[in-house]
């Protein structure tokens, strides 16, 4: 996946709770998680914006499952690449 070269912004409170606690949990995130985690239900911008305004690699895959009302769904859960952490160490202002 290419990534936009990062440019000297600041991360935003919940872009820095977002990255913060992908950079130190070693398993996959569910998306759910990632909204309580930012405060916000829009998790999936959040990533994107960690991915393009800054050029962090964070995974992301699609799990197989049940729907309370007995339908597949494809829920998603994310996870920082080793690249993605490195990025993330080498800019200015990193998360808190």
């Amino acid at each position: 996946m290419t990534q936009a070269s990062p440019k000297a912004r600041k991360f935003t409170a919940r872009q820095s709770r977002v990255l913060l606690a992908l950079m130190t949990r070693p398993d996959w995130i569910w998306r759910e998680e990632i909204d309580r985690i930012a405060g916000a239900s829009n998790g999936p911008e959040i990533i994107r914006q960690l991915r393009h305004h800054h050029g962090i690699e964070i995974d992301m895959r699609k799990v197989p499952a049940i729907d309370r009302d007995g339908r597949p769904c494809e829920p998603g859960q994310y996870k920082i690449t080793e690249l993605g952490i490195a990025a993330a160490g080498l800019q200015a202002g990193g998360p808190v």
